[in-house]
């Protein structure tokens, strides 16, 4: 009897704990409080918005009519639509979480000064967002929209474009030098969250029209262009927060090669083509809007929402646990166990490295 009170006081029994634990990285932001909740908040809507649109079942049908939110999207989404919101959601909750630089122990904050020049960044961004529903409400009131009309080209250009390449640019940069406390968000970041929205809402609202059509050619809107060059840095930005600078590097090189290709020799040698005419392209199903977009949104988002589920629900140390009680007294017990737990958790897991991480790595530590 004492000794199942002191079992049940103190965990030392249990022989695997933290499998479902993941390393820190040193740029994840830690939040409390109310920036936790934004955070959470956020990421429950992401969630919740792939698996509506997935079933193709929206809030209005699910409950019969009875609740119609205005301004939600009905489902199912065009598929561009769909990989857009996918894509800014996925940008939207990365520059919130992970910060452009590591944080160090006794770190001090950069200078005010560094934090106040995020503000007229995002004037510049809040004012190309404008610009981007002013288009869908043009568009909306029957403007048949061009990529050849002087008016048009001059607001996608002067009053769109470059206010969103100066406010994704800038912030870009001066987020390599500021430094945040690990729980608080940082002013630039907001910034690239503005743009990621305007660049989300222009392609959606003109991926609407006819101009879908135009991608890759002359015809395309210069706004096409200038939206998909701001998205191309913000994604590579991301890329180089989460994953570091070799994908950076590789994109990089193989986007020089485009406009360096001409003058190439050999089977190097590529035709020439106009940055309009390459960026227009870029955010289409022949670029970021395709295949490995189209798997990430439709397959490998529900196993991360299945996979966050059984982490917050500490099924790994379950499985494990529950493999060294079947078989871990038995002799070779722990190959026994790697094989049993390695099976339970590849019933779930999706990935054969966070199955390795997770099973034979514990049945290696057993004491």
């Amino acid at each position: 009897m004492n000794n199942d009170k002191n079992l049940a006081q103190k965990p030392d029994h249990l022989i695997a704990q933290g499998v479902d634990d993941e390393p820190v990285e040193s740029n994840l932001r830690l939040f409390k409080g109310r920036s936790y909740q934004i955070v959470t908040l956020i990421a429950v809507v992401y969630a919740a918005f792939h698996m509506l649109a997935l079933n193709g079942i929206g809030i209005k049908a699910m409950t019969g009519g009875l609740v119609d939110i205005p301004f939600l999207p009905d489902f199912p989404i065009e598929t561009w639509n769909f990989r857009i919101a996918h894509v800014a959601g996925a940008l939207i909750l990365g520059f919130l979480m992970f910060s452009a630089t590591g944080f160090a122990d006794g770190q001090k904050p950069s200078s005010r000064a560094i934090r106040v020049a995020a503000y007229p960044l995002l004037i510049c961004g809040l004012f190309s967002l404008g610009m981007a529903f002013y288009f869908a409400w043009e568009i909306a009131s029957g403007s048949n929209w061009n990529g050849i009309n002087k008016n048009i080209r001059f607001n996608e250009i002067w009053l769109y474009g470059a206010p969103l390449w100066g406010a994704t640019g800038g912030s870009i940069i001066l987020s390599w030098f500021d430094k945040q406390s690990r729980g608080r968000f940082a002013p630039h970041d907001f910034v690239l969250v503005v743009s990621t929205l305007a660049v989300a809402v222009y392609l959606i609202t003109i991926y609407g029209t006819q101009m879908r059509n135009s991608t890759g050619t002359a015809f395309a809107p210069v706004g096409i262009s200038m939206a998909a060059v701001a998205g191309t840095a913000l994604i590579m930005e991301l890329t180089r927060r989460v994953a570091g600078m070799a994908l950076v590097v590789i994109a990089t090189v193989f986007l020089i090669y485009v406009f360096i290709g001409e003058f190439l020799p050999s089977f190097l040698n590529s035709p020439a083509i106009t940055w309009e005419r390459f960026f227009s392209q870029v955010y289409t199903d022949a670029g970021v809007l395709g295949p490995t977009t189209a798997v990430s949104s439709t397959y490998i988002i529900l196993f991360i929402i299945f996979a966050a589920f059984l982490q917050a629900s500490k099924v790994g140390d379950y499985f494990v646990n529950f493999a060294f009680a079947i078989a871990g007294k038995a002799r070779g017990g722990p190959a026994k166990v790697a094989i049993f737990a390695s099976g339970l958790m590849g019933m779930i897991n999706g990935t054969s490295a966070g199955n390795v991480v997770a099973t034979v790595d514990s049945t290696a530590k057993r004491p």
